[in-house]
């Protein structure tokens, strides 16, 4: 089953049972994401969306940069 996450600027993520495609405004692909690597995305916000995996939690942009990293509380 597939889940949308929605966002203004970033329009959405689609999450399927392996992976996240970040999609533009226009429905342009922008990037795409195992989950392994990403984890649980906690918030879409923008341009960004941070995520959680196991004791860490990223931020990400649309494009797929990895922008930052701090430990979970």
């Amino acid at each position: 089953m597939k889940r949308l996450l929605l966002a203004i600027v970033l329009s959405f993520i689609e999450q399927g049972t392996a992976f996240y495609i970040t999609y533009d405004v226009n429905g342009k692909r922008l990037h795409t994401w195992g989950v392994g690597s990403v984890g649980e995305i906690l918030a879409v916000s923008g341009d960004t969306f941070t995520s959680k995996q196991g004791a860490w939690i990223y931020t990400w942009s649309k494009e797929g940069k990895k922008i930052n990293t701090r430990a979970a509380k």
